[in-house]
C-alpha cells in the first residue's frame, strides 16, 4: 500500500494482530453521525493478508476506497457497528507517505466528512474508553 505505519500500530500488531479491544468507544470534539459526543469501533485491523479484516486483507483498504469510495487518504484502521458507513483511518494527506499520520472517523453517509480524533495512533488507543461511560437518549 505504500504506507508506512506508525511504529505505534506495528508494536500493537506484533502483541495482538488485531482484534476487538475491552475499549470501544472514542470521544469527539463535535457530534457525528453515530452520537454527539463519541465514535464507536468495532475492533482492529490486523496485517495478515488471509485474514478479511486486516488492512491488506479481502475487506482492507483497498476494499473501503474501491468498492465503497471512501478518501484514498491512508490506511483503513478500525471497523464500526455502521456495518461500513464510517471507518478510521490512518489519515496521511499531511505527513506524506512516510510520516506520522493523524487517525480521522471518515462519514460515508455524511459526504465522506472526515472528522478528526487523534494526533497519532497511540492517542487514539489511549483515548479509547468504555462504551459505558455514554448515556444514550
Amino acid at each position: 500500500m505504500n504506507y508506512k505505519l506508525p511504529d505505534s500500530y506495528k508494536y500493537l500488531i506484533k502483541q495482538h494482530n488485531g482484534g476487538m479491544p475491552k475499549n470501544t468507544a472514542f470521544r469527539t470534539a463535535i457530534p457525528t453521525s453515530w452520537s454527539k459526543d463519541h465514535i464507536s469501533i468495532e475492533g482492529i485491523y490486523g496485517v495478515d493478508r488471509k485474514r478479511d479484516n486486516s488492512v491488506c486483507g479481502e475487506t482492507g483498504t483497498e476494499f473501503w476506497i474501491d468498492d465503497w469510495e471512501y478518501p484514498a487518504i491512508g490506511v483503513a484502521i478500525c471497523d464500526t457497528p455502521s456495518a461500513g458507513h464510517e471507518m478510521v483511518f490512518l489519515d496521511y494527506r499531511e505527513c506524506g507517505t512516510d510520516g506520522e499520520p493523524k487517525v480521522v472517523y471518515v462519514e460515508q453517509e455524511n459526504d465522506m466528512r472526515i472528522v478528526p480524533l487523534a494526533d497519532t495512533f497511540e492517542e487514539f488507543i489511549r483515548g479509547l474508553i468504555s462504551e459505558d461511560e455514554f448515556y444514550y437518549e
